[in-house]
């Protein structure tokens, strides 16, 4: 499992999330957005790109680097958690 705490920029707004380590970036991605988005946060539709980080590095990023699974993303280990 992966536990992912999302914080959302310009908000209060933070949640925590268990993924599977076999979950690619892509289906985390959108998970997010169909599932944990903040109603009062932009209307989901006017999002072009969401963007994850742990560690200060990003997790995926476009194309064939959102296909890569969690766990060959290289996840700092902070607990069994990726911030």
């Amino acid at each position: 499992e992966v536990k992912m705490n999302l914080i959302f920029a310009n908000t209060d707004s933070q949640i925590e999330i268990t993924v599977s380590p076999g979950s690619s970036v892509k289906d985390v991605k959108s998970a997010i957005m169909q599932q944990h988005w903040p109603a009062t946060h932009v209307d989901i539709e006017t999002v072009d790109r969401l963007r994850l980080f742990a560690g200060g590095k990003e997790i995926g990023g476009k194309g064939s680097e959102d296909a890569k699974c969690l766990k060959d993303c290289k996840l700092p280990d902070s607990g069994g958690k990726a911030l």
